[in-house]
């Protein structure tokens, strides 16, 4: 593969990056940057070591992650989005006094970095298919995984003046839609 074709690999695998980040951006009030590189970083550095295991293991891939990795993906961020939706509905009725609390803990991080980067642990297949060398290719690919996420999570700057239940349940919506973009991914 040529760098063109590994950077525009990147960018499809970061779609996800960035949505994710993008939802979390809208509903992060404190320590914004610290939780903007939190999440960046660490699906940077997953997007980075996932198309490791797909490189070495590419027959285990394709007959045993293949059959359910769109069913994990969907049900990540359908859970993930569902709760978002479930805090600004609560926080609505007045039964959340810590609003101003929202926090990205590391578990959470961990399992969207994990959900994001299935993708190219399954793209490591096509890396060694296509005898492309796996280090630079890596690199790119979780370097432009940890910039999109940056990006995303800081879009927040345009939609200041939109009040924060809608701008969560919007998150919400988009980590569900994010879910059913996957699973539809799996069909056509």
């Amino acid at each position: 593969m040529s760098f063109v074709e590994i950077f525009c690999l990147s960018l499809a695998l970061a779609v996800d990056v960035f949505g994710v980040a993008f939802a979390y951006g809208l509903i992060i009030v404190r320590h914004r940057r610290r939780l903007a590189l939190r999440l960046a970083g660490t699906c940077g550095i997953m997007q980075f070591m996932m198309p490791l295991p797909g490189y070495v293991c590419t027959a285990v891939i394709d007959s045993w992650i293949s059959r359910f990795d769109y069913l994990l993906v969907f049900s990540v961020f359908l859970a993930l989005g569902l709760n978002v939706i479930r805090e600004a509905v609560t926080e609505e009725n007045g039964a959340a006094p810590f609003k101003r609390r929202r926090r990205l803990s590391w578990k959470t991080v961990l399992t969207i970095g994990i959900a994001t980067s299935i993708d190219a642990f399954v793209s490591g297949t096509m890396l060694y298919l296509t005898k492309t060398p796996l280090l630079p290719a890596a690199v790119v690919i979780g370097f432009v995984s940890f910039v999109t996420g940056l990006l995303g999570f800081n879009l927040i700057y345009c939609f200041k003046k939109v009040p924060e239940k809608y701008l969560q349940i919007t998150a919400g919506l988009v980590l569900i839609a994010l879910g059913f973009k996957n699973l539809l991914a799996h069909f056509m």
